[in-house]
């Protein structure tokens, strides 16, 4: 993160992964130096497709949901 913010990036974005979050959380916070990030948690996946937890047990589902990281 620092090697981006030393580059000159001063907002970086991300889409779909789960990590992204914390790192955000931890740049507002003050934990880590770095550029803004700008984290969705969720990938576009069609209903049925890869990130879509809709086949999963509702117990499982709710665990898994990006939702539930923020």
């Amino acid at each position: 993160m620092i090697r981006l913010l030393s580059a000159g990036f001063t907002t970086v974005r991300d889409l779909g992964s789960k990590s992204e979050i914390y790192l955000s959380k931890a740049e507002k916070e003050g934990t880590i130096i770095g550029p803004r990030v700008i984290a969705s948690c969720y990938s576009i996946a069609e209903t049925g497709g890869n990130d879509d937890p809709t086949d999963l047990p509702l117990d499982m589902a709710q665990r898994l949901s990006y939702s539930f990281l923020l």
